[in-house]
């Protein structure tokens, strides 16, 4: 689920087989028809509300909501969606514990990481074309810092 256009077009690019624009379709109702029932993981990387309770909403019976993100502001939602569903939460600060997958699918050439590289950028410029242009560019997936650039 996305709502940037350029974001969607960017996880087709990079395998996914379908992108939902929440803004426009019932993302749940279309994610549980698309798995027959929900989803075995769903992630959270925008924490906000509306993200939060479409993820909770969208994951199968004995799944998993796996929240990444950081938030600005609390969340509310009722504890019986899991409780029915016997799914699980589980957060990751920095995705710490998710580095040796990722290591393992790029190594494997299962997933190309020189894909979501957007810009390489010289370690003077990080604010303005590092923070400031991922704060305000969707276009922007990641922005890498080469100390050898001038």
């Amino acid at each position: 689920m996305e709502v940037s256009d350029d974001r969607r077009e960017k996880a087709l690019e990079l395998g996914a087989t379908h992108v939902l624009n929440p803004v426009e379709v019932d993302a749940v109702a279309r994610i549980k028809e698309l798995t027959d029932g929900g989803v075995d993981v769903a992630f959270d990387a925008a924490g906000v509300q509306a993200t939060f309770l479409s993820g909770v909403s969208a994951v199968r019976k004995g799944g998993e909501f796996k929240v990444v993100s950081l938030w600005e502001q609390p969340v509310t939602f009722s504890p019986n969606s899991f409780v029915k569903t016997e799914a699980k939460i589980t957060g990751s600060y920095a995705y710490a514990n998710l580095f040796p997958e990722v290591i393992r699918l790029l190594a494997g050439g299962i997933i190309d990481g020189n894909k979501v590289i957007t810009s390489l950028i010289p370690l003077g410029d990080i604010v303005e074309k590092g923070f400031e242009t991922l704060a305000n560019d969707r276009k922007q997936c990641k922005i890498l810092v080469d100390m050898h650039l001038s």
